[in-house]
């Protein structure tokens, strides 16, 4: 009968995966290669605070997942009024900021907390790749740029690239 049929649930118990690498498939473009992750970020942000502002549930949980796996101590606000108000109370390494987003955007909230005298690493997330729009982010304040969907080596490199920038700035 059209319409109507069945649906199966599966479960395999496979072990431990801790180590091995994932294959994530490509977002949308199947012509794209499949992309390698490698989970051997273990420890690779330990001892960082890192505030995560991203209003889809989804990519908070995802990105927050990574980063608490690489050691990072992970904070999550949903709009950028919230961020903005856990970036003025508490001392982070690095905020990842979504820049679209309801309530204040990532735009606003870079600007005011560069206007608060704010000095850490701002790392815009966003889906919008057309030309000038890496030039909006860093003109609102944000010192680096990330694509959605989000590239998990990608994000790891920009952080810790952040983060030893933000560490020399320091010292200096």
């Amino acid at each position: 009968m059209p319409g109507a049929g069945s649906t199966f649930t599966m479960t395999i118990d496979v072990g431990d995966v801790d180590h091995v690498a994932r294959i994530l498939p490509a977002a949308t473009d199947r012509s794209r290669p499949v992309q390698i992750v490698s989970l051997d970020r273990k420890n690779a942000l330990a001892g960082n605070e890192v505030l995560l502002v991203e209003d889809g549930d989804t990519n908070r949980k995802l990105i927050k997942l990574l980063l608490t796996r690489a050691g990072a101590q992970v904070t999550t606000a949903e709009n950028g009024a919230i961020g903005c108000e856990f970036a003025l109370r508490r001392n982070f390494d690095v905020i990842l900021m979504d820049m679209q987003m309801p309530v204040m955007d990532g735009y606003t909230a870079a600007r005011r907390l560069r206007d608060a005298g704010q000095t850490l690493p701002i790392i815009a997330l966003t889906a919008h790749t057309m030309a000038g729009d890496r030039e909006k982010c860093i003109e609102a304040g944000c010192s680096d740029y990330l694509t959605k969907p989000i590239n998990p080596e990608q994000m790891f490199a920009v952080i810790e690239r952040s983060l030893q920038s933000a560490e020399v700035a320091a010292a200096t």
